[in-house]
């Protein structure tokens, strides 16, 4: 089973991914923790010191915390697994960082839901 944590400030995000990836989840293939601020989902996983999160996929523009920062601080803390951003904005505002912090992907939303499953789920 996959572990991954989703962190997007939009309240309704988790139906779209819940939708997007309703056969792994049906069938015990994956199992997806919501957040809707990085300031929540760092606490838990603080908690849980990242025990059976394989990966974390995050908005970058967030209220309190934004997706660079929590990604900063969950690599500060230990988290080597697979990280991807989501975002609106332009990828190539990022490249330098998504370097330094080891993302995996970036995907723009609109999501390329065909895409996105493909990344999720083969890496």
């Amino acid at each position: 089973m996959k572990n991954i944590v989703i962190i997007d400030d939009e309240e309704d995000a988790h139906l779209i991914f819940d939708m997007m990836f309703d056969e792994e989840i049906t069938a015990g293939l994956i199992k997806i923790k919501y957040f809707t601020s990085g300031i929540d989902c760092m606490q838990w996983l603080s908690k849980i010191r990242f025990n059976g999160v394989d990966a974390i996929i995050t908005d970058i523009n967030m209220p309190e915390m934004n997706g660079v920062e929590l990604v900063r601080e969950i690599r500060a803390n230990g988290f080597r697994g697979d990280v991807y951003f989501v975002s609106a904005y332009d990828p190539s505002t990022y490249e330098k960082v998504m370097k330094e912090l080891k993302v995996v992907d970036y995907f723009i939303k609109p999501i390329d839901f065909k895409y996105f499953r493909n990344s999720i789920l083969h890496k």
